[in-house]
């Protein structure tokens, strides 16, 4: 039987909320209106260029400083960075400019036996020259932001709490990256190994409800028409295991339709309010893919998904709004 879209939660008391705090002129860190405000950014490769253009929306409308808290995993980690910190049009236009590259990404070198994405050009290159992060503001930054990995031994999420050194970032950013049997293997961080956020927790947005968020705004890689409201077959089980025998957490990977629609059905039942924000339609991009066409469709179509729900919450007649 097929399956049926998975119905997101979209809670306009969210937006309503950073409009007002955009209005008021409050400076991130400085907001006394009682709420804790989360935006989560999940994972999904090189489908991050929908949440990238979601966040140029964002940051276009003036909402960068009106966040209390981020959370991200993989991709999504720096998609979160770049909400906070105002580097929307960074990370609307890095999936397009570098990632694309094969300087970055390169299917090629599993021939070599070398890893396919290249992390050391993501920190090294993309990060300090192309799209550069400015470490000591990030480090100043009072917006707290959370990478979540995966303990490469146990395949449990981790966040890894407050990032106080440019060591510290650059760390988060190249274990949330490293894709099993795709970007090399382990990174070590105070002696253990981490991988890819995405193999346990590609949207940490249950994360943010229990550290006491109460406004979460969740960007989500994913479209809404991808994201499927169903339970593990035996085939996926089947398949998860035989791509653990490959590259252990490799399984995990490939289910992350199944973590998404585990964590949004989760998000439906919470006290906290919640606007889950996904392109419409898929554009056809995938978690490597490098046509440049589609990552610019994605791209265009996130932000305008964005503009579209601000615009809602503008104009909707607040006793008829539905979650």
């Amino acid at each position: 039987m097929p399956a049926k879209p998975l119905k997101l939660r979209k809670d306009l008391d969210v937006l309503d909320v950073l409009l007002a705090r955009r209005d008021a002129g409050t400076r991130a860190g400085e907001h006394d209106d009682g709420h804790k405000v989360a935006v989560v950014v999940g994972g999904g490769g090189m489908r991050g260029g929908s949440t990238g253009g979601m966040v140029l929306a964002l940051e276009e409308a003036g909402l960068s400083d009106c966040f209390d808290v981020a959370y991200g995993s993989s991709s999504g980690a720096f998609i979160a960075a770049a909400m906070i910190h105002r580097r929307g049009s960074a990370a609307s236009k890095v999936f397009m400019d570098d990632m694309s590259s094969p300087e970055f990404i390169d299917l090629k070198r599993l021939w070599k036996r070398s890893p396919v994405m290249s992390l050391d050009h993501l920190l090294d290159e993309i990060l300090t020259h192309s799209k550069p992060i400015d470490w000591d503001a990030a480090l100043a930054h009072p917006v707290p932001l959370h990478v979540v990995v995966t303990d490469a031994e146990t395949l449990q999420p981790v966040d890894l709490g407050v990032l106080s050194t440019r060591e510290r970032w650059r760390q988060a950013f190249r274990a949330t990256s490293a894709v099993p049997g795709f970007a090399g293997g382990a990174i070590e961080i105070d002696g253990r190994p981490y991988i890819d956020g995405s193999v346990s927790e590609p949207l940490p947005a249950m994360r943010a409800v229990r550290d006491g968020a109460t406004h979460v705004l969740a960007l989500i890689a994913w479209s809404e028409e991808r994201l499927l409201a169903r339970k593990r077959s035996f085939y996926s089980l089947c398949e998860r295991r035989a791509l653990n025998q490959v590259v252990r957490g490799l399984g995990g990977m490939a289910q992350g339709r199944l973590h998404y629609a585990r964590e949004l059905t989760a998000l439906r039942t919470v006290a906290a309010r919640v606007y889950a924000m996904a392109n419409p339609v898929s554009t056809g991009v995938k978690s490597l893919t490098r046509d440049l066409p589609k990552l610019e469709r994605d791209a265009a179509l996130g932000y305008v998904t964005a503009q579209a729900a601000l615009y809602r919450s503008i104009t909707d007649d607040h006793e008829r709004r539905t979650p």
